[in-house]
């Protein structure tokens, strides 16, 4: 196995927390339909944590595989009913040009919990999350 690439398999997880560098990529065999409670936190490497993505120097190439690994596993995650993001992931996951890409749903999300910068790109991300989560019933910001 590729020391940057972990492949899971496993129907019948109930939980998953994914805390790790953007540039690890992450290969989800199947869509976890288990899942209850999920939380992915990724953030670039060697980078300030506390740094919106926008604000970073980072080559156009290394953003964008960033936005694909994230989006990957948010992806794979879609049937759970309680989400936790960290901003890195969600301005990954939800980044304007990305969104337009994607068929993403979140049917039973209920729960929603974002630690953010509040930033306009965190705030269109966040009502992106919201407007394809139906069922959404809790939302919880915490600001870095």
């Amino acid at each position: 196995m590729d020391e940057t690439k972990l492949r899971l398999h496993a129907l019948n997880l109930e939980y998953f927390w994914c805390g790790d560098y953007l540039i690890r990529e992450y290969t989800i065999v199947e869509e976890l339909s288990r899942l209850d409670f999920v939380a992915v936190c990724f953030e670039p490497e060697g980078k300030d944590r506390f740094v919106p993505l926008e604000d970073l120097n980072i080559v156009e190439e290394e953003r964008d595989e960033y936005l694909r690994h994230a989006t990957s596993v948010v992806k794979a995650v879609c049937y759970a009913s309680k989400l936790r993001l960290n901003a890195w992931t969600l301005l990954a996951t939800f980044e304007p040009r990305v969104v337009l890409d994607q068929h993403l749903q979140f049917h039973n999300l209920k729960y929603l919990e974002v630690n953010t910068w509040l930033s306009r790109d965190c705030v269109f991300a966040i009502i992106e999350l919201m407007r394809i989560s139906p069922k959404i019933k809790n939302l919880f910001l915490t600001y870095y």
